[in-house]
């Protein structure tokens, strides 16, 4: 028999080449997932995995990204040690400065105060490293994929980020917030369906939703985020920049970073999908889910049939239900990938002229397409404004002894250069000039462009028609006492299997999901976020347009503007209400009115 022949040699070759057979395909497959971005989306009947491949400019959008990383820590590691000291990483300025406003953020948080407190430096060794760097930025608004709620694009209202009375943000009048509430409200029985009766309580359920009594129920009374009516109460609204919108926190949308538990996507999967009369397990089954065997098969470590929290964290784990290929730049588009070896189930996919994509999915649509702008119409944007001289204006003024630059203590003495002196004073001798500050503010411009430039953002935005929306007839945002009259007209429009009863599953849903270069919260708005103020007069009623049909005495009672005078509108009698009041409704409508008032004329001719 003989023996083997292994040589040093020889063992070092097999060694060597069996490193590289299994790593140089795995360091290749990584680089080629550098372009995916996983989304689950929660549509009725079943959750959809959806795998994004996002290309910018030619390049993976996290290779894109990672540039950036790179560009800012080279700027500041200026001793080119590959770690940023202390004084290096004071001199970065915050991501909230570079992804919002150069004129904005970025003189009041200096990038100093993240070193001190741990924000770059995570493990506080005094150093801050490039992984520590991008983290950092991943952590505080600079990710390089960020998803938000675009807000109701049909409705000019919901665009606007409220802050109510005790200044707390909204969950917003979403079509699915607003679906929420009225079925908690509306479903007495608990049973989750609504029944004719039921829907026929909805004027005297909701109107107790009424906050400053004026026979009208807005969106905001609805989920309990109107205030109470107390005269001229002055509403704010913000708003972050062009194509902003706030993060998602209950949309249908959700993201999944990579490397880190789901356990979000868990909690919204048993919510979402639980069971539908209350008891509640922690799992799910396939029926549940909708899944085919193999993807509910590679989802079931246990192998007991039912998915529990841990198991549904793992959710994207899997092959895609569907695959996008999303272009921003030259070229820009959306295009459909098809998963290889697998057919869609249970849902249906258009690709457009446009370049958008349609997906269906039971009652619920969605439009996935490009942003060119922003989902922002109609909300005021603030005016340019000349940079260069608003920074020589705010140095002059500091400059207290006109010798041409600021020592440290005018600096303190002006909340535009205080806590920037050590970053701004480049040559370290204690003295800012005003070239200074024109070269900072100059290199952070260049920044802030290479950081719009690296983040991809997805908003969503909600279209309705949801159960608020198809109840309000007139498209005020508000429903009137003969809207909600109407609600038990809604199980003859969208009952789909006949049992006389509405579900949450046959109420349609439409969506546009956008995708667009640049943070959540970037744009060019002047200084950062945009804030106004405005004023309704008259506690939560929102501004609604006067109308001009109906007689003028008609429509000076119809203080509400709903297009009805009620009993408590009218001015005359209760024998004179019950004569206009032809139909004997409670309400007198427009028709009415003209009809009693063309009757008044005759009298009064014949007379």
């Amino acid at each position: 028999m003989k023996k083997p022949i292994c040589t040093l040699q020889f063992c070092l070759c097999v060694v060597v080449l069996a490193l590289f057979s299994t790593t140089a395909p795995a360091a290749e497959k990584q680089k080629a997932a550098s372009d995916v971005q996983d989304l689950v989306f929660l549509a009725d009947g079943r959750p959809l995995l959806i795998r994004l491949h996002i290309r910018v400019d030619g390049k993976p959008y996290l290779a894109a990204w990672e540039e950036f990383v790179n560009y800012v820590f080279d700027q500041y590691d200026t001793n080119k040690d590959g770690v940023l000291d202390k004084d290096e990483a004071a001199r970065v300025p915050p991501i909230q400065s570079l992804i919002g406003n150069i004129g904005g953020n970025i003189y009041f948080n200096p990038g100093g105060f993240a070193v001190g407190a741990g924000g770059m430096d995570a493990n506080r060794d005094g150093k801050v490293t490039r992984e520590e760097l991008a983290n950092y930025f991943r952590r505080n608004g600079g990710a390089p994929f960020q998803l938000t709620q675009g807000g109701n694009q049909a409705n000019t209202y919901s665009n606007r980020v409220f802050l109510d009375y005790n200044g707390r943000p909204p969950r917003g009048n979403s079509a699915e917030a607003l679906n929420k509430a009225l079925m908690k409200l509306l479903d007495t029985d608990k049973d989750g369906k609504l029944s004719r009766k039921e829907l026929a309580a909805a004027p005297v359920i909701l109107l107790k939703k009424d906050v400053d009594d004026d026979e009208i129920v807005t969106s905001e009374e609805i989920l309990g985020e109107a205030a109470p009516n107390d005269g001229n109460l002055d509403f704010v609204f913000t708003s972050t920049a062009v194509g902003g919108g706030m993060p998602v926190t209950d949309g249908p949308l959700v993201a999944i970073t990579p490397g880190e538990p789901a356990r979000t996507l868990a909690r919204k999967l048993l919510e979402r999908y639980g069971a539908k009369d209350g008891k509640k397990t922690g799992k799910l089954s396939r029926k549940d889910l909708g899944l085919d065997e193999e993807s509910f098969h590679q989802l079931d470590v246990d192998e007991d049939g039912l998915l529990d929290a841990e198991e549904l964290a793992r959710f994207a784990r899997r092959p895609a239900d569907l695959e996008l290929s999303v272009v921003l730049g030259a070229g820009q588009g959306v295009k459909i990938s098809p998963v290889k070896g697998k057919k869609g189930q249970g849902f249906r996919l258009t690709e457009n002229k446009d370049g958008s994509v349609g997906l269906g999915v039971g009652n619920t649509h969605v439009d996935l397409k490009i942003d060119g702008g922003g989902a922002r119409s109609g909300i005021m944007v603030a005016p340019p404004i000349n940079r260069n001289s608003f920074y020589k204006m705010q140095f002059s003024a500091a400059d207290q002894d006109n010798n041409g630059y600021l020592d440290m203590n005018e600096a303190r003495r002006s909340p535009f250069f205080g806590a920037l002196f050590k970053a701004m004073d480049a040559d370290g001798d204690g003295k800012l000039y005003l070239k200074e500050v024109l070269a900072y503010f100059e290199k952070q411009k260049a920044l802030q462009d290479r950081a719009q430039a690296a983040c991809v953002t997805v908003s969503i935005a909600d279209q309705g028609k949801g159960l608020f929306d198809i109840l309000d007839k007139d498209g005020d945002g508000r429903l009137n006492v003969r809207e909600l009259r109407d609600a038990v007209k809604l199980i003859d429009k969208l009952d789909q299997n006949g049992d006389g009863m509405l579900e949450p599953s046959e109420i349609p849903r439409r969506y546009t999901v956008s995708a667009r270069r640049g943070p959540a919260g970037g744009g060019g708005d002047g200084f950062g976020g945009v804030v106004r103020f405005v004023s309704y007069g008259g506690g939560m009623r929102r501004p609604v347009a006067e109308r001009t049909a109906g007689p003028l005495w008609f429509r000076k009672m119809d203080r509400n503007r709903d297009g009805d005078v009620s009993r408590r509108e009218f001015l005359g009698s209760d024998e004179l209400f019950k004569k206009i009041d032809l139909d004997g409704d409670g309400l007198i409508s427009r028709e009415e009115a003209e009809k009693a008032d063309e009757l008044f004329r005759k009298q009064n001719q014949r007379k």
